[in-house]
């Protein structure tokens, strides 16, 4: 599978509890609910440096995003 690893260094002008700065990219991430996913495929990517091999972990990505974007929604 993927091996767990730090998450990348984070950049913008907030900070976090620990004092580095956050990232607004990782913060959407982390709202998302589908961190664990978004890392299986940068673990995977680093790790096999081809996006064609990793396309388990992309559909499990977008699959997360895709699901938290409709509990989002406005009911009809």
């Amino acid at each position: 599978m993927h091996s767990s690893r730090s998450k990348p260094a984070r950049k913008d002008d907030a900070a976090d509890d620990d004092g580095d700065e956050v990232d607004p990219f990782e913060l959407r991430i982390e709202k998302s609910g589908c961190s664990t996913q978004h890392y299986a495929v940068q673990d995977c990517m680093d790790e096999h440096k081809d996006w064609r091999k990793c396309q388990d972990f992309v559909a499990e990505f977008k699959k997360c995003i895709d699901a938290n974007k409709k509990s989002k929604e406005p009911r009809k």
